[in-house]
């Protein structure tokens, strides 16, 4: 795997490591949404991330978001 990273890279494709793996992890939470909706979760709880911001990253609107918060106490 490491040399087909650096080949996308060499090929203009992206400009480093670093946005290969952004990259990568943005596919894979848009494509399981449930690591989505449980990332959003999280950093609401912790505080991290606004109310809007989890609706935004869970794609849920608010009364769908506040029974996910409510059935994972």
């Amino acid at each position: 795997m490491s040399k087909q990273i650096t080949s996308l890279i060499d090929s203009g494709y992206y400009s480093s490591r670093s946005d290969v793996v952004k990259d990568a992890i943005r596919h894979l939470i848009e494509s399981k949404r449930n690591l989505g909706i449980a990332s959003a979760v999280s950093l609401y709880k912790e505080k991290l991330i606004s109310k809007e911001e989890a609706l935004m990253i869970s794609g849920k609107n608010e009364k769908e978001f506040d029974n996910i918060i409510k059935g994972r106490r």
